[in-house]
Order: structure tokens, then sequence, then C-alpha cells
């Protein structure tokens, strides 16, 4: 399954925390108003892949 991430705030280092005990489970975005703290949060969790962006519709296209 692959899942994009809206909103990179405290909550989120949880989401994806969980995220990561979930077999088959792909983190292949990152939304955030701040973009850069989308990027941030990218380089933390080793999302390398995941496509970063302010906009969900974006991302999701």
């Amino acid at each position: 399954m692959k899942v994009v991430l809206a909103g990179c705030g405290a909550m989120s280092r949880q989401w994806l925390d969980a995220a990561r005990q979930i077999d088959g489970l792909a983190i292949v975005g990152l939304v955030d108003l701040d973009a850069e703290r989308a990027k941030a949060r990218a380089t933390e969790y080793a999302l390398s892949a995941a496509v970063i962006g302010t906009n969900l519709d974006a991302v999701l296209d």
C-alpha cells in the first residue's frame, strides 16, 4: 500500500514510526504547508524517494 502523509508536524513522527511497523506499507509522499519541514522529515526518516510538496492534490498526481 502506498501512503502520502499530510502534515509533518510533531504528530508525524508517531505516524511515521507506526508506518514502519506495517509490512507492505510505503510512504511515497510528504505534504506540509512548510516544504522545508516536509523535506526535513523525509531526511530524518530516510524517505529519499518520497515526493515532497505543499499541495496534496499536486503530490497525489
